[in-house]
């Protein structure tokens, strides 16, 4: 075997410097772009990414745009595609935090929804319908971890068990789950969301309850719902977005759908009602998209020219329509791509001919907070060129 030890080697670096050949050779003279600052505090513009292609040779390049420059997929390494396969977790500069903070307590936690966090504890939740509720907590200010397993009243043996929220108030740990109830009732639709108290201290269940009974009566209609993701700090609600979808076009295996209507709901963890607001659009428009922050529903409306803000209070039941409004031709661009909602800012990304542009607005008063454009970096005489050869249609914000 030692005879063949030296080939087998020699073979295996041959292989890795062709590899690594062809990967950075086709990755060559490739341009640079990058979000430059037009105007604003440019720490707004560092969560803003747009990706897309780069379409200038026989086959296109994904890449993406950020402050930083520009980052193409086949320039990158086999560490940065298993990073990248949970970019969920590491594009979430609060997870990203904890990680940082709280290595060896973050370790194999990677499921944003069972998280809360105070100024004192950092708790992470996980259930399943054979062990029930597993909750492990970090003390910030002893470092001490502590942790217990609750068994829960879970009539089902197997399906879906999902943790979407945790809120500790006061001497309580509240925990929402969505279940699978169709081993339960025969009713559509089949999943469900439930409410656990547990004792925070030692994990007695003090109480349970199914919080939601949607059923599903209307012919060729499917229903989708939703958890609102709201960040792992304490809030007093957990709000449901409830789509309405028209089945058409029916197939053997397959059929086609269009939404036709969303409802938003609000469960409140100190009154234990689940509320249905009113609808905060007089017609339902399909470019409607929610938020959930802090007291506060957010809703974002726009067309190609048009980004409407609307609001609902959801402690003061006060609701403001289009309280502030952003035109395309306010930035000289020519239409508006996509809208996203995150930490109290609205991020806008904008078409100028060739030139795609991002803004951030801040949702309080529809403030401009910053203005980015995306630059070629490389020769005057080229931009025109590489400009039009780069498409950016995906607006990516790391929370």
């Amino acid at each position: 075997m030692k005879r063949y030890l030296l080939s087998i080697v020699l073979g295996v670096c041959t292989l890795g410097i062709l590899c690594t050949y062809y990967t950075y050779g086709a990755a060559d003279h490739l341009p640079e772009y990058k979000l430059t600052t037009v105007q604003g505090d440019p720490k707004e513009g560092t969560v803003i990414e747009l990706s897309g292609n780069y379409g200038g040779r026989m086959r296109s390049e994904p890449l993406s745009v950020t402050v930083d420059g520009s980052k193409y997929r086949s320039r990158e390494t086999l560490r940065d595609q298993i990073l990248g396969a949970r970019s969920w977790v590491y594009n979430n500069k609060e997870m990203e935090q904890w990680i940082r903070d709280h290595r060896q307590f973050m370790r194999g936690k990677d499921y944003l929804e069972g998280f809360y966090k105070d100024e004192e504890w950092l708790i992470y939740v996980t259930g399943s319908t054979r062990v029930g509720l597993s909750v492990e907590r970090l003390n910030l200010k002893t470092n001490e971890v502590q942790q217990y397993t609750t068994k829960i009243p879970v009539q089902v043996e197997k399906g879906v068990y999902n943790v979407v929220d945790v809120q500790k108030v006061k001497d309580k740990l509240h925990v929402i789950t969505l279940q699978d109830t169709k081993a339960m009732q025969s009713q559509q639709p089949t999943l469900q969301y439930f409410h656990y108290v547990l004792n925070f201290d030692n994990g007695t269940l003090i109480q349970s309850e199914q919080i939601t009974h949607w059923k599903n009566t209307k012919k060729n209609i499917e229903t989708d719902y939703y958890t609102m993701y709201n960040a792992g700090a304490p809030n007093k609600y957990l709000a449901f977005t409830v789509t309405e979808n028209k089945i058409s076009d029916k197939k053997e295996n397959s059929y086609t759908s269009e939404r036709i209507a969303t409802h938003i709901y609000v469960y409140s963890y100190q009154t234990g009602k689940l509320v249905a607001l009113p609808d905060p659009k007089q017609q339902f428009n399909p470019r409607t998209n929610y938020y959930h922050e802090g007291d506060q529903i957010l809703y974002t409306t726009y067309d190609n020219q048009l980004v409407q803000l609307s609001r609902y209070n959801l402690a003061t039941g006060l609701e403001e329509r289009d309280y502030a409004t952003l035109k395309a031709s306010q930035f000289g661009a020519d239409e508006v791509q996509s809208v996203i909602v995150s930490g109290n800012r609205a991020y806008v990304s904008l078409m100028k001919g060739t030139s795609p542009k991002a803004v951030a607005l801040d949702t309080a008063d529809g403030s401009v907070r910053y203005v980015g454009e995306v630059s070629f970096e490389g020769p005057a005489s080229e931009r025109a060129k590489e400009m039009k050869l780069l498409q950016l249609y995906n607006l990516n914000i790391s929370s």
